[in-house]
Order: C-alpha cells, then structure tokens, then sequence
C-alpha cells in the first residue's frame, strides 16, 4: 500500500495526487513507502527478485494541475443588494411617472365628463323647452284643425245653398212664403227690417229673394214688399200676409 508524503492518506500506487488534500505526489518516494507482501509459498529466488526490484522515476511525465474549487467573493451579497436597490428604485420612478400620468389622465377625463354633463344638462334644458314649445303649436294647431274643420263644414253648407237659385215652381213658393210670414208694423223702417229678415232666412235655404220698397203712385204711399221669381216671372208679397201674387211675367233671364 502507499501513503501521501503530506498527510498520510492511504491512496494507490498509481494516483499521482492525494484524494483527501489534493497534494502532488512523488512516484519514487512512494515506491520506497510501499509494504511488499510475499505469499508464504513464495520460493527464496521470488524474494530476490522483489528485493532486487530498482525503483523508477517518473520524471518525464507531467501530472496535470489540481482542480482548485472557486473562492468565494465576499461582496457578491452587496452587489446582488446594489443591484436589487437599482432596479426597486428604477422600477419606483417608473411607477411613480406612470401614477402622475394616470393622475393627469383621469383629471382630464374628469375634466372632459363634467363638460360633458353641463352640455347634456343645457341640452336637457333647451330638450324640455322645445318640448313645451311643441306641445303649445300642437294645441294651437289642433284649435286650428277644429277651426279648419268647422270653416269647412260651413263651406260646404254654404256651397249647397250658392250660387242662390230661383224658386223651381210657383206653389213651392208661396208655400216658402206662408211659412215665413212677419209680425205688421206701423212704421216703414220696422216692415223693412221684416223683409230684410225674410230674404235672409230664403238665403239660408238657398234661395234668392229681394227685399224692396215700392212707391204707390197712386196714394203716395211706399209699400215694402218681396220678391222671387219662378222661371221667367216675377212674383212679390207682404212680409206680414205671405201671399204671392204675379208682378211682372216673360223677364228675359240670360
């Protein structure tokens, strides 16, 4: 067996370094170290010959350098801090400028919803007047429509009885007139106003009937009486008696 020259550690008899410190061993010192151990059935000329044996040197032969384990930096732990503070205070300033642009963007957005709710509160406003606005042209114009419809019905009355037509027959006529007879007055304006009622009542039938004043040549009196035409002759009564008597016959009508 062979032993290492600086700690004493068994090792082989080929291992060029110690296994437990790692130190370089010498071939030749290891050699002159090494227990040689004979069998007892051994004969005396083996044992010579192991007597005998000249140690070798290996002198040419290079071992290679031990493996040496890295050394520990001792400022790896404050580096590592250094770099770790760096980037917590980089990854802060970059928080803090991204919270004031949040800040400043909100404030904006804040700013752009309240001029947002003043316009929807104006527009609101001006919203429930044209509404009010709408609501009084809607009443005026449903006044109107009632208006319209009432000057309409009145036309179309109106159209039925105009143009004022004639009496179409002599007894339909007098049978108008009886039925329309005035109260007697003394005076001529009062028998006037009388025959004015009677010609517009034949106006509201549709028929045309003149109010007149004849002048009795004969007594100086004036008389006030009406008058109609059926086809080409012309008829007059009182307004007071409603009886119908010729007056003038064969009037060309155009």
């Amino acid at each position: 067996m062979s032993y290492c020259t600086k700690c004493g550690n068994e090792i082989s008899g080929d291992d060029l370094f110690c296994k437990a410190c790692g130190a370089k061993q010498d071939i030749s010192t290891t050699a002159k170290n090494s227990e040689i151990y004979v069998t007892p059935a051994a004969n005396e000329q083996t044992i010579e010959k192991l007597t005998d044996v000249t140690p070798v040197t290996f002198s040419s032969v290079s071992a290679p350098e031990p493996r040496m384990s890295p050394k520990k930096n001792p400022n790896m732990p404050v580096t590592i801090l250094s770099v770790f503070l760096a980037v917590a205070v980089i990854a802060a300033g970059f928080l803090g400028y991204k919270y004031i642009d949040d800040s400043n963007t909100i404030n904006t957005q804040q700013e752009t919803i309240s001029g947002l709710n003043a316009d929807k509160s104006s527009l609101q406003s001006d919203l429930s007047a044209a509404q009010s606005t709408i609501q009084d042209v809607n009443g005026q114009l449903s006044s109107t429509q009632s208006q319209l419809a009432t000057a309409e019905e009145d036309l179309a009355a109106i159209q039925a009885k105009y143009p004022l037509r004639n009496f179409e027959s002599l007894n339909k006529l007098q049978l108008w007139a009886s039925s329309h007879k005035q109260t007697d007055y003394n005076y001529a304006d009062d028998q006037y106003a009388t025959a004015l009622a009677i010609q517009q009542a034949a106006m509201e039938d549709g028929y045309l009937v003149s109010a007149c004043i004849s002048w009795g040549h004969a007594t100086g009196y004036s008389y006030v009486i009406c008058e109609a035409m059926v086809g080409t002759t012309v008829y007059y009564w009182f307004p007071q008696d409603g009886i119908v008597k010729i007056y003038m016959a064969d009037i060309p009508v155009d």
